[in-house]
């Protein structure tokens, strides 16, 4: 981490040591940033203290995990020295695997990440965009997909390189038909492809069998990875407060008794010592203002969606990154980041911050797009296997539990589930 905290992202402007660190820690999550810290305490002469262990016990930590697999995470930044030699173009593709969320998707736009990275850097969305086809070309198929359609798009494209015509078809049906799949219009599919009813049952067997979230292998149903919160929230009175986690936060300090003999040992490179007491005190510091930040952010989030705390999921209200911004005066892609992979136990369970992000499910309501995207997943989650609701029947379920949308809408919530037309879904 010291050396090349300032390698430029662009020869003409450079990210400092400290612009670096700063966006890249706000991004990672505790688990993530632990990790990162014992590399930088290993190689640090002045910096000492233990590293906080989190809520809980994991089952590594209880000796169930013995040999535990990579996470994507661990597994795509194992991949960048071998796609990429570029130290620019590494480090864009870095700060974009950093910018993923738990499925492996790339929700937030280039425009909102070009933004995140700051006006001094002088990165183009060209640049970003390169990067990401870059990605885009690492193990698993389909990680860095922006949609279903193009995550499935990924996963076609090794198929289809292997002359293998249902996956070309299948592939057809992702880039020009999406809506005819998705809406479930089998004939006229059928159609515009120009094949028989055969055939086109043999493209969406293929279509089945593609992963919806790339991150399946990593985070599958079997595997029990441990997630560290950062903010606790408790009821005090009748009030919700947010805390801080303390046990996330690494005990670190510099050992000064150390700087001074060092200082004082004819021996010492005292340049190297001077670098590493500044690396450590702007790490500290960087460390506290995250810690800070953190903070506030989780106050807004608790004051904002007060309701969730008190009834559950079905009282999310709409927010958005640009409230959370307005009202803790900060940048939107500040905002952005610091959601990113930070976690809240709540007695709701232990949620993403993410989570608390909502759009209006229309523009009449007062209900959250999230809170009617679990009804509808609770819905899908309890249909038969054999006969799974068609959009239109959704629609009437819903409409009975109060929630008036159209199919469209419904269509359009379900391909951001991941959950596949009830075609697809039949067992």
């Amino acid at each position: 981490m010291k050396p090349h905290l300032g390698i430029a992202l662009q020869a003409q402007q450079k990210l400092s040591a400290r612009q670096y660190q700063q966006i890249h820690f706000l991004q990672l999550s505790a688990a993530q940033l632990g990790a990162e810290l014992q590399t930088i305490v290993a190689n640090n002469w002045v910096l000492d203290g233990g590293l906080g262990q989190g809520i809980g016990i994991s089952l590594e930590q209880q000796g169930m995990l013995p040999n535990p697999e990579p996470t994507l995470f661990e597994h795509l930044l194992a991949q960048l020295p071998l796609h990429v030699k570029d130290k620019q173009q590494q480090l864009l593709v870095k700060f974009l695997i950093h910018s993923l969320d738990e499925d492996g998707y790339l929700r937030s736009p280039l425009k909102s990440l070009q933004s995140a990275l700051g006006s001094q850097t002088l990165i183009s969305l060209e640049q970003l965009q390169m990067a990401l086809t870059v990605l885009q070309q690492f193990d698993p198929p389909g990680v860095g997909a922006r949609s279903l359609a193009e995550c499935w798009l990924l996963q076609l494209q090794q198929q289809s390189a292997c002359n293998n015509p249902i996956a070309k078809l299948a592939h057809q049906v992702c880039t020009d038909h999406w809506q005819l799949l998705v809406t479930q219009q089998n004939r006229q599919l059928q159609r515009s492809l120009g094949i028989n009813q055969a055939k086109l049952a043999e493209v969406l067997e293929c279509l089945k069998r593609l992963d919806s979230k790339p991150n399946t292998r990593y985070y599958g149903e079997d595997r029990q990875d441990f997630v560290v919160a950062e903010l606790l929230v408790n009821k005090q009175g009748r009030s919700w407060s947010v805390q801080f986690n303390h046990d996330t936060q690494p005990n670190l300090f510099i050992d000064q008794t150390l700087v001074d003999n060092l200082s004082r040992d004819p021996d010492c490179d005292q340049n190297m010592l001077k670098q590493h007491v500044e690396e450590a005190k702007q790490l500290l510091g960087g460390l506290q203002s995250r810690k800070k930040t953190l903070l506030q952010l989780g106050a807004v989030i608790v004051k904002q969606q007060a309701m969730f705390f008190d009834q559950g999921p079905a009282a999310l209200r709409p927010l958005k990154l640009e409230d959370l911004a307005h009202e803790l005066g900060l940048h939107v892609s500040t905002v952005s980041r610091l959601c990113s992979n930070k976690y809240m136990h709540t007695p709701h369970g232990t949620l993403a911050l993410q989570y608390f992000l909502t759009q209006a499910a229309g523009k009449h309501t007062d209900q959250s797009a999230k809170a009617v995207s679990l009804r509808l997943q609770q819905i899908i989650a309890q249909e038969p296997g054999d006969a799974p609701y068609s959009d239109a029947q959704l629609v009437e379920m819903l409409r009975t539990q109060g929630v008036s949308i159209s199919r469209r809408t419904v269509s359009k919530y379900r391909e951001a589930l991941g959950i596949p037309s009830s075609y697809l879904r039949k067992r």
